[in-house]
């Protein structure tokens, strides 16, 4: 009843926790609630799924995957093994992202080869009320192999966000409060909101580069200014 399409219960739970309002089913299917008559018509129409729809799906999962993460309990429909304590990968840079999405990739990744297989993804395609979210994973796979990289993933969700550099900024602006805190790294945005490649912490005294979605580049953090 607050025309969202949410996918499973634990979904609704957790989105009337975080928004503080009481959210019920209003009908099963994706918003806006279909008449009896547009439900029939439509059964037989093959969906094309729409950048916003994208782009609900990548924030609905987000929220899944943070949600998860923080609290570190596995879904019972998705089939995640733990990973050993060794494996001959190692992951601890990889993938780039390392957030919960980087976090539900290692998950996911269940032969750690680094590289996310039908079967794998298969594991979040589940949802019956989530019809967008194979075509979303279709168009993370950019080099039509049928494989989504740690790279692909990452790059995926991010290119579904609102500017990134631009949103850690207002961020750190609204808890900061109008008062610069000393010692806070403050990133530098470019004019369209996103990361410019050379990065600095001043009161550490350490430059890195990044790509445009602030992903550090491996090894290239260094005391003074970075050639990026």
């Amino acid at each position: 009843n607050d025309s969202h399409s949410l996918s499973l219960q634990c979904k609704l739970d957790y989105q009337a926790c975080v928004s503080g309002k009481q959210i019920s089913v209003k009908c099963e299917g994706r918003c806006p609630c279909p008449s009896d008559k547009s439900t029939n018509a439509g059964r037989n129409d093959r969906r094309v799924c729409s950048d916003l729809e994208f782009r609900e799906v990548a924030n609905r999962l987000r929220d899944w995957f943070k949600a998860l993460h923080e609290s570190g309990i596995q879904n019972k429909k998705t089939r995640i093994v733990q990973r050993p304590e060794r494996t001959r990968f190692d992951t601890s840079i990889l993938p780039i992202c390392k957030d919960s999405l980087g976090w539900m990739f290692n998950r996911l990744d269940t032969n750690y080869d680094l590289l996310l297989d039908q079967s794998e993804l298969g594991s979040i395609y589940l949802d019956k009320n989530e019809p967008c979210t194979r075509a979303f994973f279709n168009s993370c796979d950019t080099y039509k192999d049928s494989l989504i990289s740690n790279n692909e993933w990452c790059y995926c969700f991010q290119r579904q966000q609102d500017p990134p550099c631009q949103t850690e900024l207002s961020n750190i602006q609204k808890q900061q409060g109008g008062k610069k805190l000393l010692g806070q790294y403050i990133p530098l945005c470019d004019e369209d909101g996103y990361y410019k490649p050379s990065q600095c912490h001043g009161s550490v005294g350490q430059c890195w580069c990044v790509d445009r979605y602030g992903n550090e580049v491996t090894g290239s953090r260094t005391n003074g200014v970075a050639e990026c």
